[in-house]
């Protein structure tokens, strides 16, 4: 048995090691935030706002992301909340520089130049990465510091320049600036900055329950500059070509040059925007000979888009009929509310009443659910098919059992031109069509005219 004196109390520890018995380890995540936003805070005292910003930046970009990498997707909006205080510092000064029009190439209290710039450039950075809530707040801190009036000076100059050189997040901020700018009652200020950036609306451009009618497609969102144009643009629904590449990766591309994006950045950059996101199926272009490992990359694509939590009223699969008897009835169980897009056997030819009927049976098969079913233009309009009622015939029976999504084939010459889509697209909606109308122009079409 053990006796009283055996119970002795050990030594303190000396200053900055562990209590004896207990492992040392991490600090929480709570305080890693915490000593990180006072990084933050010490880049401002010691290099003012584009010190503070720049850091942020960086911890963002170090930290943020995939949690399948180990790095956290909140992240961004956790040391945005932390920093909060040193965030309104640094709006102050971005005031105090549109207010009292401080030109970027005077050097601020630190010797710096660019100051404006740079704080921008690294705040849309973050601004890229934050949630809706984060973005909110971000864009709220900006708008407070900012005088209102019609003269911005360096910040919406800045802000303009941005956007032109494609700088990440810059749509993102500046929109949200705007919208708390008009939040805040500053309409001077709001106007102003409107000119070059739309007000966000936090719920995403897409909202569910939206009729298709009022999809705004952008077709090609393939590869990084695409989609920085559609970001830029009032487009809410991006469209995106998926295919498998040498590696065996899925990616996006219909063969054009560019930074190619892969299909989970693709996906990851949807639901960041709230958008539309209509997954073109290109397994055939080139083709995936292998039954085995079409269904494999298939799979996979479905998986991807389960993984990237987009709702499903944010999607849509454009497939053809073969593709919706193999894997329709899967798209209808994991992704209920998404729209299944079908498309005919037939390709760009004259639709006829058996391609319709053929569509809606594989659509019905795959389950019940959202469908529209997807024409060319080409296939109900061409001069070889005037007035024919068969086709009319059978859009009316296709918008029986759902909707009518009409798109071109817009740089082929043998085709039907488009010289106005806006035109052509309500000629459309007079014919009864009331799915997604996505018309380009023609680009031969004025040179067809002059003949």
């Amino acid at each position: 048995m053990s006796t009283k004196d055996e119970f002795v109390a050990a030594s303190a520890p000396k200053p900055g090691m562990p209590a004896l018995g207990v492992v040392a380890g991490p600090p929480p995540a709570q305080d890693l935030i915490q000593q990180e936003a006072q990084a933050v805070a010490e880049s401002f005292r010691t290099g003012g706002a584009s010190a503070a910003a720049q850091k942020l930046q960086e911890l963002v970009s170090q930290h943020h992301g995939d949690p399948a990498t180990g790095a956290d997707p909140t992240y961004a909006d956790k040391l945005l909340q932390a920093a909060q205080p040193t965030l309104d510092q640094v709006s102050q000064v971005l005031g105090h520089r549109a207010g009292n029009d401080v030109d970027d190439d005077t050097k601020d209290a630190f010797g710096k130049k660019n100051v404006t710039r740079d704080t921008l450039t690294a705040l849309a950075a973050v601004a890229e990465k934050a949630g809706p809530e984060a973005l909110k707040s971000l864009g709220k801190t900006l708008a407070t510091g900012l005088p209102d009036n019609g003269q911005l000076n360096q910040f919406d100059d800045v802000l303009k320049s941005l956007k032109k050189d494609q700088a990440v997040g810059v749509a993102r901020l500046g929109g949200a600036t705007v919208t708390e700018l008009q939040g805040l009652g500053k309409q001077q200020a709001a106007k102003e900055l409107s000119k070059d950036h739309d007000a966000i609306d936090y719920g995403g451009r897409w909202k569910p329950g939206q009729p298709l009618s009022e999809a705004k497609n952008a077709h090609l969102t393939n590869t990084q500059e695409q989609l920085a144009d559609a970001v830029n643009s009032d487009h809410n629904w991006f469209e995106g070509d998926v295919q498998l590449n040498s590696d065996g990766v899925l990616e996006m591309s219909h063969g054009e040059g560019g930074n190619q994006l892969s299909l989970k950045d693709w996906l990851a950059k949807g639901k960041q925007l709230g958008v539309g996101m209509k997954l073109d199926i290109k397994f055939d272009d080139p083709k995936v000979e292998d039954p085995a490992k079409q269904k494999a990359a298939f799979e996979e694509m479905l998986k991807l888009a389960k993984e990237s939590g987009i709702p499903d009223e944010r999607l849509m699969f454009n497939v053809g009929i073969g593709e919706t008897k193999q894997f329709g009835s899967t798209i209808r169980e994991l992704f209920p509310n998404a729209t299944l897009a079908v498309n005919p056997s037939n390709g760009d030819g004259k639709l006829n009443e058996a391609e319709a009927k053929e569509m809606i049976a594989v659509a019905e098969q795959a389950g019940p659910g959202p469908v529209t079913y997807v024409v060319n233009y080409d296939s109900i309009t061409h001069e070889r098919y005037a007035k024919n009622e068969e086709i009319d015939a059978s859009l009316k029976l296709l918008e029986e059992k759902g909707s009518v999504s009409v798109w071109n084939s817009y740089q082929h010459p043998g085709k039907s031109p488009v010289g106005d889509p806006k035109q052509a697209t309500e000629e459309l909606r007079e014919r009864g069509v009331t799915g997604v109308v996505d018309l380009r122009k023609s680009p031969w079409y004025t040179r067809l005219a002059e003949y």
